[in-house]
C-alpha cells in the first residue's frame, strides 16, 4: 500500500492526520472548439487509502463523461516530447585532406602539361592544353558532390453522509478503483465543513480559494480510492482519471495544488489538437533555450562538451532551474510538433522506434477526430509554480504555426525538416574521430572551447572546471579512427579487470562509440556474449533500454546470448512496452524457456 500512485491535478486532502504533499503533475488534454478531454496523472507518494482530490471544474460531467485512463499512455507521450541530446560524429581533418587532394588533382593538368611539354617538344601545345583544360573541367564540376561526402556524420507516460443545506451533492458513483462526488456549494466555509466532517483533510487556509471558484460557479470533482475495487484491479498503481466535457473555459485550475505544496511544483501539459499549437494565454509563454543551428557538418557554436551525456539531467534540471529565475511567471514550450496518422517523426528521437506512440495511442488519450481529420498537433508546455508566481489559474489558448515560428528564442531559427519538429528542446554534442592534426583540427578545438561557453552560460556552471571535466572526457573518452573508446577495445578484448579500471577512471558507459555500427559499451558487450562485463556496465549506470538498428537489445540479446543475458537486463529494468513485445514473441513462437524467464515480470507488470 506505499508505493508511489498515480492520481492528477487538483490538491490534495486526506484523512485526519495524514501528511500529503503534491510535487509533480501531468496532464494531457485533447482539445478542439469548446470539448476538452483531460487524462491527470501526478507523483503522489503515501498511502491510497489516504488518497483524495478535489478538482475545480467549469461544467458538471456526467458519469460517461468520466473514465479511468492508462497511465502508461501519459509516460509514453512524456518520454516521444522530453528534451534530447544528440550526438554528431566529427572528422575535424577530413574536408581540409579532401580540399588537399582537389588542389593536387586540380593542379595535376598543369604539371602533366609541362611535363609533356618537355619530354616532346614538338608535341601540339594547343591541342593539349584544350583536352587538359576539359578535364579540368569535368573535375571542377565534381567537386561539390565530392565535398559532399566529406566529414560525414550522423546524429543519433464510501460513504457519503448527508449534504449540509449550502452544499450540494450533485452525483455520487464509483468508476473504477475512485469514488466520486461531484459538489457545488454557495458559501466556502460551508463546503470545508462537509468535506471535513466526510473525512477529507481540508485547512482553512483554502477558504478564500474555494470562494473565488464557488463565486465563479465551478463545480468541485472530489475524488478518492475505493479500496476494495482498487484491489480488483491489481492493487499496484492508482490509474489517471479523464474528464470530457464542454465548456467555452478552455483552463486548467492549478491554484489549489499550492495549498499543500512544499516549495515549486512542476508541471507538464500536452495540448493535443487537430489545427493548432497551444500556448498560455493569461502568461507568458516562451521556449526553453535550446540548439536549432547545428548540422551534421559543422559545429554551429551553440553546442555542450561531451561529457554532458552522462550528466544530462542535472544539466537540464540546472538550465531550467536557471531560466525560470530569470521568467518565474513564464510557461516553457519544450516540444511542437504535427502527426498525420502513423507518420511519426522525430530527429533526434528521444525513444526507441518501438516507444514512438501510435495513431490508437492518440485515440485512447482522447483525439477523437482522427477518424475524420488524422492530422494532430502536439504542444508540450512545462510549468514550475508556486503561489506567488502563477496567482492564477491557466488559461490556454490556440496559436498558428505562423505566430510559433515568430517567438523571440524561435524566431530566425528552425530546425531542419527532416527533424519533423516545429520546436524541440534539443542540445548537441560532438564527438572528433581519430587524432589526426591539421590546421582544421585547431579551427575545431576553438569551437569546442566554445561549447563549455555556452554550457556556462546557460548553468551559471564555473568554466574553469568544465574545461577540465573536457579534458577528463578526452582522455577516457576519445574516439579513435574506427570510433571506438579504450571502453570499447577493452570490451572486445574481454578484458574485465580493463574494463573495471576505466569505469573508475570515469569512462562513459552509454557511449555511443561506433558510428557505423552505433553500439553502446553494453550492446558491445552483448554482442560478444560476455555476462560477467554486461553485469558489471548495468552496475555501473548502463542503460538496460537502448536501442540498436530499431531494435530494443533486449531482442537482440534473446539472438546474441543465452538467457542469463535477458534475466540480467531484467532485472535491470526493461521498459514496459519492450517486455510486452518480447513477451507476446516468445508466445508466438512458443519458446517455453524464454517464457518461463519472462513469466514473474510480466506478472509484476500486470
Amino acid at each position: 500500500m506505499a508505493a508511489p500512485v498515480q492520481a492528477f491535478c487538483g490538491f490534495f486532502v486526506a484523512k485526519a492526520d495524514s501528511t500529503l504533499e503534491n510535487t509533480a503533475s501531468q496532464v494531457v488534454i485533447a482539445h478542439s472548439g469548446n470539448r476538452s478531454v483531460f487524462m491527470m496523472a501526478n507523483d503522489f507518494q503515501g498511502d491510497v487509502q489516504d488518497f483524495a482530490r478535489i478538482v475545480p471544474i467549469p461544467v458538471l460531467p456526467s458519469r460517461d463523461q468520466v473514465s479511468v485512463g492508462d497511465g502508461a499512455l501519459i509516460e509514453k507521450l512524456g518520454a516521444f516530447t522530453a528534451p534530447r541530446l544528440a550526438q554528431y560524429f566529427d572528422h575535424p581533418c577530413q574536408q581540409e585532406y579532401d580540399w588537399y587532394r582537389v588542389i593536387v588533382f586540380l593542379a595535376s593538368p598543369i604539371i602533366v602539361f609541362f611535363l609533356l611539354s618537355w619530354i616532346w617538344p614538338r608535341l601540339n601545345k594547343l591541342a593539349l592544353a584544350i583536352a587538359l583544360l576539359f578535364l579540368t573541367l569535368l573535375a571542377v564540376a565534381a567537386v561539390p558532390s565530392f565535398l559532399n561526402q566529406a566529414n560525414k556524420a550522423g546524429g543519433p507516460n464510501r460513504t457519503i453522509t448527508q449534504s449540509m443545506p449550502a452544499v450540494t451533492v450533485e452525483d455520487e458513483f464509483t468508476v473504477g478503483e475512485y469514488d466520486v462526488v461531484i459538489l457545488s456549494a454557495n458559501e466556502s466555509d460551508d463546503l470545508v465543513t462537509w468535506l471535513q466532517q466526510n473525512d477529507y483533510q481540508v485547512s482553512s487556509d483554502a477558504t478564500t480559494m474555494l470562494q473565488s471558484y464557488i463565486d465563479a460557479e465551478m463545480k468541485f470533482f472530489v475524488v478518492r480510492v475505493n479500496l476494495g475495487e482498487f484491489q480488483k484491479v491489481g492493487g499496484q498503481f492508482l490509474r489517471p482519471i479523464v474528464l470530457d466535457y464542454e465548456s467555452d473555459e478552455f483552463m486548467l485550475p492549478i491554484r489549489l495544488g499550492t495549498l499543500n505544496a512544499k516549495g515549486d511544483q512542476d508541471l507538464i501539459i500536452h495540448v493535443l489538437s487537430p489545427t493548432a499549437y497551444a500556448e498560455i494565454a493569461n502568461y507568458q509563454t516562451l521556449p526553453v533555450p535550446t540548439d536549432a543551428e547545428s548540422k551534421p557538418r559543422w559545429p554551429s557554436g551553440h553546442e555542450l562538451p561531451a561529457f554532458v551525456q552522462s550528466e544530462f539531467g542535472d544539466f537540464y534540471e540546472t538550465m531550467f532551474q536557471r531560466t525560470h529565475e530569470k521568467y518565474a511567471n513564464a510557461v516553457f514550450l519544450e516540444y511542437a510538433t504535427r502527426i498525420f496518422g502513423e507518420n511519426i517523426k522525430c530527429d533526434p528521437c528521444a525513444v526507441a522506434p518501438e516507444e514512438l506512440p501510435t495513431e490508437e495511442d492518440l485515440k485512447d488519450m482522447g483525439v477523437w477526430w482522427s477518424e475524420e481529420f488524422p492530422e494532430t498537433w502536439i504542444t508540450r508546455l512545462h510549468v514550475r509554480y508556486n503561489s506567488d508566481t502563477f496567482p492564477e489559474d491557466l488559461r490556454f489558448q490556440e496559436v498558428t504555426l505562423e505566430k510559433l515560428a515568430k517567438k523571440p528564442g524561435i524566431a530566425g531559427r528552425s530546425f531542419p525538416e527532416w527533424a519533423g519538429v516545429d520546436f524541440q528542446a534539443r542540445y548537441v554534442i560532438r564527438r572528433p574521430l581519430g587524432s589526426a592534426v591539421c590546421i582544421s583540427r585547431w579551427r575545431y578545438q576553438r569551437t569546442m572551447a566554445q561549447a563549455a561557453e555556452n554550457l556556462a552560460m546557460l548553468t551559471g556552471w564555473d568554466n574553469g572546471e568544465i574545461r577540465q571535466k573536457m579534458i577528463a572526457d578526452r582522455r577516457v573518452n576519445a574516439l579513435d579512427k574506427q570510433g571506438q573508446t579504450k571502453l570499447h577495445q577493452a570490451i572486445n578484448e574481454n578484458d574485465l579487470a580493463k574494463v573495471q579500471q576505466l569505469i573508475e577512471q570515469g569512462a562513459n558507459v552509454n557511449i555511443v562509440g561506433n558510428q557505423w555500427r552505433g553500439m553502446t559499451p553494453l550492446v558491445n558487450a552483448i554482442a560478444n556474449d560476455q555476462p560477467e562485463i554486461i553485469q558489471r556496465l548495468l552496475d555501473n549506470g548502463a542503460d538496460p533500454n537502448v536501442s540498436w538498428r530499431g531494435e530494443p537489445i533486449l531482442l537482440w540479446a534473446i539472438g546474441f546470448s543465452d538467457l542469463t543475458t535477458v534475466e540480467q537486463l531484467l532485472e535491470a529494468g526493461v521498459n514496459d512496452s519492450t517486455l510486452q513485445m518480447v513477451w507476446e514473441t516468445a508466445q508466438t513462437s512458443n519458446n517455453e524457456d524464454l517464457i518461463e524467464v519472462l513469466q514473474p515480470y510480466v506478472n509484476k507488470q500486470i
